[in-house]
């Protein structure tokens, strides 16, 4: 038992330590001679997410070229991202080829877009953004699998990560899941 307890708790530590070091990466100070990135929340319907679901469509949106993302067009970026790498209900993009790869496993052959349907919810529930790019989360779709234990008895609740740099490029699922209740996440839905 004490074996292992030993390997859960070193599996546990390795998962923290993942976990600040991708929000570390990313949200590390800008260089001096550049402002601190505004988050724009004069959007409502984006950042709220009040617009009834049927009339939401985030791939309407297209990405600003050469310039910074505001909060809001980061999010809608990562909704669209995790709708054409078939991680809700809807199909994934017709192009394979187009299709992001997860880190650990790559996911983008048929068995891993049957393991990837319909697991998240198509709004994003959290973000954060600054420095040098933004960190949206979204919540798992089935709550079982949202809700973690620990040893000590402790429950937490974790969902997925989508992160960009400052200019919505260089977009990733992150394989690790993400503590809904980190502090600094701005939470978007209840």
């Amino acid at each position: 038992m004490q074996r292992y307890s030993f390997k859960f708790a070193v599996a546990l530590l390795t998962f923290i330590i993942g976990v600040s070091v991708v929000t570390a990466w990313y949200f590390r100070r800008a260089e001096p001679t550049e402002p601190p990135p505004a988050i724009n929340v004069a959007q409502p319907s984006i950042i709220n997410n009040s617009e009834p679901t049927a009339l939401y469509d985030p791939c309407a949106f297209s990405r600003p070229n050469n310039r910074r993302l505001e909060a809001h067009e980061a999010i809608r970026l990562a909704e669209c991202f995790i709708i054409q790498n078939g991680y809700t209900d809807l199909p994934p993009i017709d192009d394979r080829s187009n299709l992001t790869p997860e880190s650990v496993e790559p996911g983008t052959d048929e068995f891993g877009l049957q393991m990837r349907h319909d697991s998240l919810e198509r709004r994003a529930y959290g973000f954060m953004h600054g420095g040098n790019g933004s960190l949206i989360v979204f919540r798992l779709k089935q709550q079982s699998h949202e809700v973690h234990h620990n040893n000590e008895g402790s429950t937490y609740r974790v969902g997925r990560a989508v992160t960009m740099d400052a200019y919505g490029r260089q977009m990733r699922m992150q394989h690790q899941g993400f503590f809904l209740d980190f502090p600094r996440l701005q939470r978007l839905n209840p």
